[in-house]
């Protein structure tokens, strides 16, 4: 319904039962929302097909970059057997023929894995920008990421190395994190005073998710 009603009139809205008029909607996180209306847009209300084929794709890209980025962690043999492994994964089967976000969020996932292995290899201050970018969008799919920013900021306390601009890391990549998802949490808190990521039954989860 929440993708239906983006695609048709451009809002994030769900119809309230009671009034029959369509009222904001937070429970969930945006990103697989907008996907989903794009395709609507594209094919129509009656499209299982065709987002089945587009989440098809989305996994064989999620399997290709993992590979990837194996190989470049331990070499081509662990990329091929990682590869594999990840093509095979049931859940990795079972979700990229449902519509649901998880494969989406696979996805984002290994690239913020990719961005931040860059930034770490390379050190560029630009990398960090975007390593927080990708973690708060990967968030923006399912919220369960949502946290996964502080664990970057940890790595320069055991990592003599990547103490260099330690705290200029951090910052970029907090700034990148809040160029994601401030948007989406201005939004929140202006439509529906939630200061969180998503509502359930009208619960602010900032501190939990049921995902």
């Amino acid at each position: 319904e929440v993708s239906r009603n983006l695609a048709e009139t451009g809002t994030f809205t769900v119809q309230d039962p009671a009034t029959g008029k369509l009222v904001p909607f937070a429970r969930r996180v945006p990103v697989f929302h907008a996907a989903t209306a794009v395709i609507i847009r594209l094919f129509g209300p009656d499209m299982s097909w065709q987002f089945a084929v587009f989440n098809i794709l989305l996994s064989t890209a999620t399997v290709l970059l993992g590979a990837a980025l194996f190989c470049s962690l331990a070499g081509p043999a662990v990329g091929i057997l990682g590869g594999y492994l990840m093509a095979l994964n049931p859940n990795s089967l079972y979700y990229s023929v449902q519509i649901l976000p998880d494969t989406l969020f696979s996805l984002f996932v290994i690239l913020a894995a990719i961005i931040g292995l860059r930034a770490l290899r390379a050190g560029s201050l630009k990398w960090y920008l975007g390593w927080g970018f990708s973690i708060g969008f990967a968030a923006l799919i399912k919220p369960v990421f949502k946290y996964f920013w502080a664990a970057p900021l940890l790595l320069p306390l055991g990592v003599k190395a990547l103490r260099e601009n330690a705290l200029k890391k951090a910052a970029l990549l907090l700034a990148g994190f809040a160029l994601a998802v401030s948007p989406w949490l201005v939004r929140n808190y202006t439509e529906l005073k939630l200061p969180g990521f998503e509502s359930d039954f009208g619960m602010n989860t900032i501190w939990a998710t049921t995902d």
